[in-house]
């Protein structure tokens, strides 16, 4: 009766641990592959933002680059306004009547001019601070973007490490399996040898002690 037990015993652990073997193929360890290749989808759309972000920066400055082209046009013709109009200055006693238009249309264009270029102050000035913002923000996504790459790796080599270990409880497992089904041949033979020997004696009461079986290791 020890004996039957024993067997059952051995085949009960048989089944557990190849079910046991099933799940660790069929299904990786709880909050482990899925979290990491969770992790690296958004570490990929953080790299791709970074991207963007550098590119409408290259935009935003290519801008800057146009205004002050265009204010230094602008300064030119302010300059050669001043120019004209000092050289075209006698006194007033000679002035003829095209000489006041004239000196009217340049008095309105060099009004018009100074406000033009203080506006373009005030868009060179805002443009400076942008770029600075801008430079400061390539900074900040350069390094959030190693940050990403240095995660990226660690993630990776997390994910390396937990399939190693996966397939090292799985041999382990499949060694246990092969010893435990090696243990329950040898009992099953030591059975199968000692009820024939009674059968050969005509007895029919099974009583013998079972000191040769071999000891049992359980994991």
């Amino acid at each position: 009766a020890d004996l039957e037990s024993t067997v059952r015993e051995h085949k009960q652990r048989i089944n557990e641990l190849e079910s046991a073997n099933k799940r660790f193929k069929e299904c990786p360890p709880e909050g482990g592959v899925a979290a990491i290749q969770e992790e690296l989808i958004r570490v990929k759309m953080r790299e791709a933002e970074s991207s963007l972000s550098l590119k409408e920066m290259r935009q935003k400055l290519a801008e800057f680059e146009q205004q002050w082209q265009a204010y230094m046009n602008l300064r030119g013709i302010q300059h050669f306004n001043q120019t004209r109009e000092s050289a075209h200055s006698p006194p007033l006693s000679s002035h003829s009547v095209d000489e006041e238009l004239e000196l009217m249309e340049m008095e309105t264009q060099n009004h018009v001019c100074t406000n033009q270029l203080k506006r373009q102050d005030d868009e060179i000035r805002r443009l400076r601070e942008e770029k600075e913002n801008c430079v400061q923000t390539e900074a900040e996504l350069r390094q959030e973007l190693r940050d990403c790459e240095r995660k990226l790796l660690e993630l990776q080599s997390e994910l390396k490490e937990k399939n190693i270990m996966q397939r090292l409880k799985y041999t382990e497992a499949l060694q246990t399996v092969a010893e435990l089904r090696s243990q329950l041949a040898q009992i099953e033979s030591k059975k199968a040898e000692k009820e024939a020997r009674l059968q050969i004696r005509g007895s029919s009461v099974f009583d013998q002690d079972v000191d040769s079986v071999i000891p049992f290791s359980f994991v």
